[in-house]
């Protein structure tokens, strides 16, 4: 058979115009395939620097929580789950801490992308916070540690100190620094201070007081101004935070006294005697003990331990007594010289802030935040 040079002609161009065709075909579904991927990609790359965000947002809501636990119902945040910034979407954190000492925490934020109720992307950050600075004791006019006594947290003195205890943070005071004691943070003499006392009085709690938005409630007064082994019990209907409060000197006398839930205020002097076993436990966001005048720890054996806020308006004087233990896991505030004839004691004040923070109510709608942690600094943060 013969084919005729126009037909072949003919047969090549289409065979040209096909694979052209097809070509194109190839060409633009490569094309389309890549720009899926490329939009794949961008809306990946989105949603990771969302996550991101949403999980160093969980660090700081950790954060902030536990500067403030007066915010929180426990002693202190331990985290929360399922929480969102924008609640009409759907990315969401949970937050896991682990508390390692009074000022240092674990915190884990895992942030993730919910579709039909499952993790569709995840993204974990992981931080160790500290409190810092925290006061574990202020002490408004000079003072002399000791060897005996040992601070963990943040020594701060309104004129000059010297010491020779142990102190487990910063030294910190207004007027010289002298002594060969233990420092593991900064030093710093002739300072400008910042801190400030919460500004609370014995007169503050003399007839009543306001508490977690109720209020006015009445306190127990104690009447007498010695108690020999046995104390009056604060009705908690009628004084919910159980506010005890001496006009005058009191004298605490041959017992083991647990005061739970409860404050202790003294307008003068307070002095335990005789073996006295004294230890306070606030109600959440109260002081544990406020003392217009000095504290006095009289007697050998004697054991004063304070978990929370405590202020002395003069001196603490321990005269030496032998095998006495005076122990504060909070904050202590001395607005007079310090501590006094601690010879044979043991002391030990460890700044506590979750234990220490206070709510302060004028009335049932007004307050004021307190804390001995004004800050808090990231040891650690990343993935």
């Amino acid at each position: 058979m013969k084919y005729s040079a126009h037909k072949v002609r003919h047969g090549v161009a289409l065979v040209l115009v096909l694979g052209i065709i097809m070509a194109v075909v190839i060409i633009g579904l490569g094309y389309m395939a890549r720009c899926t991927i490329d939009l794949a990609i961008a809306d990946n790359t989105v949603v990771r620097s969302r996550l991101d965000q949403t999980a160093r947002s969980g660090i700081e809501h950790a954060r902030g929580l536990l500067l403030n636990p007066q915010y929180i119902a426990g002693e202190y945040f331990t985290g929360a789950a399922g929480q969102q910034i924008d609640s009409a979407s759907d990315y969401y954190y949970d937050i896991t801490i682990t508390k390692q000492s009074e000022l240092n925490y674990d915190i884990v934020s895992d942030a993730y992308l919910l579709d039909a109720g499952s993790k569709t992307a995840e993204s974990v950050f992981n931080a160790q916070l500290r409190l810092h600075p925290a006061v574990a004791y202020y002490t408004a006019l000079y003072d002399y540690l000791t060897s005996n006594q040992t601070f963990n947290g943040d020594v701060y003195g309104g004129h000059g100190i010297d010491n020779y205890g142990a102190i487990y943070g910063d030294l910190t005071a207004a007027g010289a620094i002298g002594g060969t004691g233990t420092v593991t943070g900064q030093k710093q003499s002739n300072a400008t201070l910042t801190i400030a006392a919460p500004g609370l009085t014995p007169a503050f709690y003399q007839t009543s007081y306001y508490y977690n938005g109720g209020g006015p409630y009445g306190v127990t007064i104690l009447s007498n101004g010695s108690y020999d082994g046995s104390f009056p019990d604060a009705s908690a209907a009628m004084n919910p935070a159980k506010v005890y409060y001496r006009s005058g000197n009191l004298d605490l006398k041959n017992m083991n006294l647990t005061i739970n839930g409860g404050t202790l205020v003294v307008s003068g002097d307070l002095h335990l005697k005789d073996s006295m076993q004294l230890t306070i436990n606030p109600a959440k966001n109260m002081p544990a003990l406020i003392i217009g005048g000095k504290l006095n720890i009289d007697n050998d054996f004697d054991r004063l331990i304070v978990n929370g806020y405590a202020q002395v308006g003069d001196i603490i004087d321990i005269h030496n007594s032998l095998r006495t233990r005076f122990e504060v896991n909070g904050s202590l505030f001395v607005l007079g010289a310090g501590m006094d004839n601690t010879s044979g004691c043991t002391v030990v004040i460890n700044a506590a802030p979750n234990k220490a923070a206070m709510k302060i109510y004028t009335s049932t709608t007004n307050y004021t935040l307190w804390s001995p942690a004004s800050g808090a600094v990231y040891k650690y943060i990343g993935r």
